[in-house]
């Protein structure tokens, strides 16, 4: 399993490889090795993650960002992802995959329910994505 940096409002800033990305990523796993990974949620902040992700970018060993939000956190994502892209002066490649978890909850008072929570990935990257990668979900910033 490869190693990450996972940041979240909820945590301090992590060395980079002391954390693993906690939800299985959508994308190939070729691409998102030394990859720093920003997990929003409702009320996430702009100012500590924007500025962790632009010195993160900065790093030349840092070629990918993910943003990533469930639930509520999904509508953050998008936003961090486009404010991020303002910031960012070079051509970017972005790759976007939004899916679905379905979890089974029940307790003593109710009857079993399906609840569907969305949930967002955005790969922002310095190098265009391989050519056998390539879908209708990826977008060039130049």
């Amino acid at each position: 399993m490869e190693f990450v940096m996972e940041i979240s409002d909820d945590s301090s800033c992590s060395d980079r490889n002391n954390t693993i990305l906690s939800t299985n990523s959508p994308f190939p796993e070729d691409l998102i090795k030394n990859v720093s990974i920003f997990i929003l949620k409702k009320h996430t902040k702009f100012e500590r993650i924007i500025a962790r992700a632009e010195k993160d970018f900065s790093d030349e060993n840092i070629r990918k960002l993910i943003f990533q939000g469930t639930g509520n956190g999904c509508e953050k994502c998008i936003c961090f992802a486009e404010v991020f892209k303002q910031k960012i002066k070079q051509p970017i490649f972005q790759w976007n995959v939004l899916r679905k978890n379905q979890n089974n909850k029940s307790s003593e008072n109710e009857k079993e329910r399906n609840l569907i929570t969305p949930e967002m990935f955005i790969l922002i990257s310095k190098d265009p994505f391989p050519d056998e990668y390539q879908c209708l979900s990826q977008q060039t910033k130049n």
